[in-house]
């Protein structure tokens, strides 16, 4: 076990990456309705991915259920990466 110590330089990044949340699993498509903020994480204060325009289309990936909020989980970038959109 590595027992050094470190330093947090993004206190935000360090309380996103300690988020307690659960994917649910869904596909489909997912199409911006107006301008959406995505997010790097399912929270109003993560760090903003993307800013989409209405009618972008993305394929989802999942539902979360967070903090009284329904977010959907997109496959943002073409290796992967996920990004979250409030509904």
């Amino acid at each position: 076990m590595d027992k050094r110590k470190a330093y947090v330089h993004d206190p935000l990044m360090a309380r996103m990456a300690l988020l307690d949340y659960r994917v649910r699993p869904q596909g489909g498509q997912w199409q911006a309705p107006a301008v959406v903020q995505v997010r790097e994480f399912p929270h109003s204060d993560a760090h903003v991915l993307e800013t989409l325009k209405p009618g972008e289309r993305y394929r989802r990936s999942g539902v979360v259920e967070h903090g009284g909020h329904v977010w959907d989980q997109i496959v943002l970038y073409a290796d992967g990466a996920v990004g979250y959109v409030r509904r």
